[in-house]
């Protein structure tokens, strides 16, 4: 198991990390569906995330974009979303 620190706008928030086949209990837990979020951008709103509520953050399937048509990513190009 993993614990990250993660450095949000109101400061320090430990985000815990755990193994694929560990189970999580979110019986009272909110999770945030941050599909089509990058890392980055959780990163930067992690305290926000947390004000709001969410104990859980799932995010999309993590995996390489295949830049098609000369890189274009536009939304029409369904599967980079995926």
């Amino acid at each position: 198991m993993l614990i990250l620190t993660a450095i949000g706008a109101g400061g320090l928030v430990q985000v815990k990390v755990v193994n694929a086949d560990e189970q999580v209990s979110m019986k009272d837990g909110t999770i945030l569906h941050a599909w089509c979020w990058s890392f980055n951008t959780i990163k930067d709103n992690v305290q926000a995330i947390k004000d709001a509520g969410y104990t859980s953050v799932q995010t999309s399937p993590i995996n390489t974009v295949v830049a098609g048509e000369g890189g274009n990513k536009s939304l029409k190009n369904w599967y980079y979303q995926y």
